[in-house]
């Protein structure tokens, strides 16, 4: 029923009992002294006893307690969880140790890009630390996480903001998103969160943005002016603004900005635009706002950042622009 594995240096103790996974470290170097606690815990088994060391928690366990001590937690790392919790459900928590994490670390890497495994570990070490301080583990493994590499600078040129900008097709409510996007510099997460109470029209409309990215999960809103253009954009989805519902999500056709992200990508992409992601929009948004003389602390409020060094990475004149630069300064 349960077999040994040399891991390293250390032997552990592998197997299933009642469709249940049982991956639990043996703790030496030492075959037989290993052979004997893999015969105990198979007699405990047998006649219905935990095997020493196991506390019964699960992955998804300690998911539910860290969960129940955070007022908020962004979609992102909730969708990471649940996703987590999919494959590692049935998992004790004491079984996600420095082998098995190296191992999956590996594996993923064999098939995400780094900045993807990153972020993955960011969700769940939280989760691991929780089960420490619960005492359902003995310590939290010590996973090296992987290099975020360079970041994406790529904008919109003039001719591909002009395509976004004015090819819009009736129906196509991508297009509407796309176009929304270029204008506010909205995350995609906070777009398709985005209600018809925080859209405040009148003599100088605005709209109120809502986010968890900061420091603790907490919402943060912050307040963007628009141009009346950009109140046509709901249009697409619910007719004259007249006939608005009074409360709801604007863009409630998607349920979560991953089917929002797929509709604008598909309208970009017909249009011909390659190497392109949706976030790119809120990148071009900054660009264009550095390059027509916006001061760097007012994109950065418009973008919701706390800090100027964020902006820079959105910030990103194109080759034309700094060839112009270099050829004003003349002979």
């Amino acid at each position: 029923m349960l077999d040994l594995k040399l891991r390293g240096s250390i032997y552990y103790i592998c197997g299933f009992h009642k469709g249940k996974r049982i991956r639990q470290t043996a703790k030496t170097k030492d075959k037989c002294v290993a052979e004997g606690i893999r015969v105990k815990m198979e007699h405990d088994l047998l006649f219905g006893r935990a095997p020493s060391g196991d506390n019964g928690k699960t992955f998804s366990d300690a998911v539910g307690g860290y969960l129940k001590r955070r007022a908020h937690t962004s979609d992102t790392t909730s969708d990471y969880l649940v996703r987590f919790m999919g494959e590692w459900d049935k998992m004790g928590v004491q079984q996600i140790d420095q082998t098995f994490l190296e191992e999956w670390l590996d594996a993923r890497l064999d098939s995400v890009k780094p900045q993807t495994v990153r972020r993955e570990i960011n969700a769940f070490m939280p989760v691991l630390r929780h089960a420490r301080k619960r005492g359902w583990i003995d310590e939290v493994p010590d996973i090296e996480r992987p290099a975020d590499g360079e970041p994406r600078l790529r904008v919109l040129n003039e001719e591909e903001y002009s395509a976004v900008m004015n090819n819009h097709e009736e129906g196509n409510y991508g297009s509407g998103m796309a176009r929304f996007l270029l204008h506010t510099g909205a995350r995609i997460g906070e777009a398709v969160k985005l209600r018809f109470e925080d859209v405040h029209t009148g003599e100088h409309p605005y709209l109120t943005l809502r986010t968890r990215k900061r420091k603790g999960g907490k919402e943060a809103t912050r307040d963007i002016p628009i141009n009346p253009v950009v109140l046509t954009y709901g249009e697409d989805v619910y007719g004259p603004s007249s006939d608005w519902p009074k409360s709801g999500r604007v863009w409630s056709i998607w349920d979560d900005q991953r089917a929002a992200g797929k509709a604008v990508m598909r309208y970009v992409h017909g249009l011909g635009i390659d190497d392109f992601r949706p976030h790119d929009l809120r990148r071009t948004f900054a660009t264009r706002l550095l390059l027509a003389g916006a001061d760097m602390r007012s994109v950065a409020d418009l973008l919701g950042h706390t800090s100027l060094a964020m902006v820079m990475r959105y910030a990103v004149p194109p080759n034309n622009h700094k060839r112009d630069l270099v050829n004003s300064l003349g002979v």
